[in-house]
């Protein structure tokens, strides 16, 4: 019962505390890894009991196994019997273990519950009690099982209790930790395709991109920790099990490729807000959040123009970095693939106005190449502006995205219109409209592109 209250009353005493934290600073993650910080603690006040009551048995108890019975069954029946009891001593302070394992994954389970930041941190968490447990179960193991010679001590069926629970400490931990990753699959899945909050309306970046960046950097501290996931429990995105299954690399491409379904589920949402920009919203919505992972996650050597990434406020580990970089061809072709193509669709509406610059034909009488230029003329005014003043509603609030995608809307069209209208602003094919048809120059259209996609500015005063 001692030694039961002491690991209960540690972890009572624990859990008060970052409680009291928790209100002063709240935020999922770092709650999250606090409360697997303490289970990790846990880990080690056990084997401080343990070991305690291991050296009362050594000392105190066990010598009065093999000195004083003339009996040798006798003997050998207490030497059982005091095996027992250290076995059940400790195995009361391993159940309680146990059970903080498992409710740990339980109430983070409940409560990252539809949010993807949160089934991040989860899973997170889980694997870092995972590392506690691999670096400290071995010797919690060893202090459980006294049945040696030396100490007095006779294995028996009933002293395995404790060595037994410390396997099971393993598995529920490793199983936790599959239900987390799980978890974080499927709220990345369905996550909600309406709403300002999931689908923002000038197409910029999605909260679900932040958040899936977030988790994998999070994740991505405890590599080791993975492996023993994916070693031995077939996961969805990884049924192979032993030597043969895959990394962190594998379960990175699985929730990357779920982002890229949910983003295209909800890019098909512009399209049933209507209105003449809901096609360009629709790609930009696409070409925002790619360029957005590439930048956050692809290799140094590969590495897009942008502003440098955000580091997570969750503390580092062993053997991860905060700012973690997917290193895999798969990511380029992937996220890059989806980024260029895109790309091309958006600058295929722009496209469209190289219909209305075409050359007049030679040979024609004066009065059909005027009616030609004007309806030419005022067939780009038209179509420009309704691309322009829609469009520039939309953000892209990275610099060397937004200055890539002007680029290449210029290239679109902008040469071919400048010839065009160096050739024909001089013909005099309207008498009293003349300066309206030609009221764009190619300096204006081009200025006017280089204020698409802009940020609104922030007023302070």
């Amino acid at each position: 019962v001692q030694a039961y209250n002491a690991i209960d009353g540690y972890y009572r005493k624990l859990n008060n505390e970052r409680k009291e934290e928790v209100a002063r600073n709240s935020s999922d993650a770092d709650d999250f890894d606090l409360e697997a910080r303490d289970v990790v603690r846990c880990f080690e006040h056990a084997m401080v009991v343990i070991v305690g009551e291991q050296t009362v048995f050594r000392n105190v108890v066990a010598p009065s196994a093999v000195r004083g019975f003339e009996d040798g069954d006798f003997t050998e029946n207490y030497r059982a019997a005091l095996s027992s009891a250290y076995s059940h001593v400790a195995a009361c302070v391993m159940e309680r273990v146990v059970r903080i394992v498992e409710s740990t994954f339980y109430k983070q389970a409940k409560a990252a519950a539809g949010n993807v930041l949160g089934a991040g941190a989860a899973s997170a968490a889980g694997l870092r009690i995972l590392d506690g447990v691999r670096i400290l179960g071995p010797t919690l193991a060893k202090h459980c099982d006294l049945s040696d010679q030396k100490a007095g001590m006779i294995k028996t069926e009933e002293s395995k209790a404790a060595s037994t629970l410390c396997i099971e400490l393993h598995r529920v931990t490793v199983k936790g930790c599959q239900k987390a990753m799980e978890n974080l699959t499927v709220n990345i899945i369905d996550d909600p395709l309406e709403g300002a909050r999931y689908r923002p309306s000038n197409a910029g970046v999605a909260s679900v991109s932040s958040e899936v960046v977030t988790a994998i950097r999070m994740i991505s501290k405890f590599t080791s920790a993975y492996k023993t996931v994916s070693k031995r429990r077939a996961l969805s995105w990884d049924p192979q099990t032993g030597d043969s299954a895959g990394d962190l690399d594998a379960f990175s491409k699985y929730i990357v490729s779920k982002l890229c379904k949910n983003l295209e589920e909800k890019s098909k949402y512009y399209l049933k807000d209507g209105g003449f920009v809901a096609e360009g919203k629709r790609h930009i919505f696409i070409i925002v959040n790619m360029h957005f992972l590439l930048e956050k996650l692809k290799a140094p050597s590969q590495q897009f123009s942008g502003r440098k990434s955000r580091r997570v406020p969750v503390s580092a580990d062993l053997d991860g970095e905060e700012d973690y970089k997917i290193t895999g061809s798969w990511f380029k072709q992937k996220v890059g693939g989806v980024l260029e193509k895109e790309k091309a669709a958006y600058l295929d509406i722009w496209q469209t106005l190289n219909e209305h610059i075409v050359q007049v034909e030679s040979g024609i009488n004066e009065k059909e190449r005027n009616r030609l230029l004007k309806a030419r003329f005022s067939g780009f005014i038209e179509g420009f502006e309704r691309l322009y003043f829609t469009h520039n509603k939309l953000i892209v609030s990275d610099d060397s995205l937004c200055r890539d995608m002007r680029v290449l809307v210029k290239e679109k069209f902008l040469h071919r219109y400048s010839n065009f209208f160096e050739t024909y602003s001089i013909v005099q094919f309207s008498k009293k409209k003349q300066d309206e048809y030609i009221k764009y120059k190619p300096e204006k259209v081009e200025g006017m592109i280089n204020e698409l996609f802009e940020p609104p500015v922030q007023n302070y005063s």
